[in-house]
């Protein structure tokens, strides 16, 4: 077996969403390789970097502008420092800005660089420069390929799912979890994302006031914390549950530290959001054996098989999210089925298992370059 060590960049201290819970998986699963962390700050993130008891060492990546010259430089030289120090062999830049501070600490080290890209949204002119300096680009679906289809680098980008330790989300204590929030044996809808407008989280409550009166005893919670609450998202959002007087039946859960219990709990596991790189969370509650309803973006479209695995439904449209979860509230078999399939799927293509063997497949083909 073969120790060499890689060595990971990631920017947040926190963590935010699902790349860091995907960049921890990948770390924590890893058969032939030696990991080794770099974040950008104390925060969950390192904390759960060193629970795993993998070597971490904070270095200040901050954003790049022109008025932070000396601090850019500092970074690159950390990175370069803690690259030489630990005698890796390869660098592994999570994100754009990761990438940028990797790309340029690789090209003094002389080592190959991967830049794992999680998001839709191009950087711009930065892509094309950021491409240039990575030797493999990872794309976590071909949505996210698309991002690099104008530029030449056709021959660098790879399509990898993120993995996902199933196992884990098999396990939840319903019981345990419906316990600590009260929920009984009512039917339970729920949502987990960031409190982000990207997550059009006004339509999960639209459809919860269209569902509301026909299924009476129906809990609909929102799981997720909001990055920064200065921009008041959540705020706006319990407005509207206000206003539509939901108050009773819509739960605001906050960050929730047991997601397999969470999962478990649900009855239906909803994601309504307008565009989405991958949607890890739907194969959370797949692997839950959860049905799920998703609006129609690209990642969904890649986890969810209609009408076998889950329902998919157009972008921003309440009324069809409504039907979809009250089709599976009132049939509780075709919801089991979904769910069982779901699962299945689930298994056969996002384990952290199959995730692992082709990345660490990767890295052997960039060393031998």
């Amino acid at each position: 077996m073969s120790w060499q060590g890689i060595l990971f960049v990631e920017h947040q201290g926190e963590i935010v969403g699902g790349g860091q819970f995907s960049l921890l998986a990948l770390m924590q699963h890893l058969r032939n390789y030696q990991p080794h962390c770099a974040t950008g700050g104390t925060g969950t993130m390192t904390a759960a970097v060193r629970a795993l008891d993998i070597d971490v060492e904070v270095i200040s990546m901050p954003p790049i502008r022109p008025g932070r010259i000396f601090a850019v430089w500092r970074c690159v030289w950390d990175i370069y420092r803690m690259a030489r120090k630990r005698d890796v062999v390869l660098l592994h830049a999570n994100g754009s800005r990761c990438m940028f501070y990797a790309g340029l600490a690789a090209k003094f080290l002389r080592l190959p660089v991967c830049w794992h890209v999680r998001i839709n949204d191009s950087d711009g002119w930065w892509d094309r420069l950021l491409a240039g300096w990575a030797t493999c680009i990872v794309v976590v679906s071909p949505a996210v390929a698309q991002r690099f289809a104008h530029l030449d680098v056709g021959a660098k980008v790879r399509i990898i799912y993120n993995g996902v330790d199933l196992e884990v989300f098999a396990h939840g204590d319903r019981a345990v979890s419906r316990a600590r929030w009260g929920w009984g044996d009512r039917p339970v809808v729920g949502m987990v994302a960031q409190l982000i407008p990207l997550k059009r989280h006004d339509i999960f409550i639209a459809a919860a006031a269209l569902l509301a009166p026909r299924f009476p005893e129906a809990v609909f919670a929102i799981v997720g914390s909001e990055p920064d609450p200065a921009q008041g998202y959540e705020a706006l959002l319990r407005s509207q549950v206000a206003e539509l007087g939901l108050e009773e039946r819509v739960v605001f859960t906050g960050f929730c530290d047991d997601a397999p219990g969470l999962f478990a709990a649900f009855d239906i596991a909803v994601l309504t959001s307008e565009n989405e790189a991958f949607g890890r969370v739907l194969i959370e509650a797949m692997a839950a054996d959860k049905p799920v309803v998703a609006t129609e973006f690209g990642g969904a479209l890649e986890i969810v098989v209609p009408g076998q695995t889950g329902l998919l439904v157009p972008i921003g449209d309440a009324r069809a999210t409504a039907d979809a979860v009250g089709s599976l509230l009132a049939d509780s078999d075709r919801a089991r089925a979904l769910g069982v399939a779901g699962r299945e799927r689930a298994r056969a293509k996002f384990s952290i298992e199959a995730h692992v063997a082709q990345v660490e497949a990767l890295y052997v083909e960039m060393l031998k370059r």
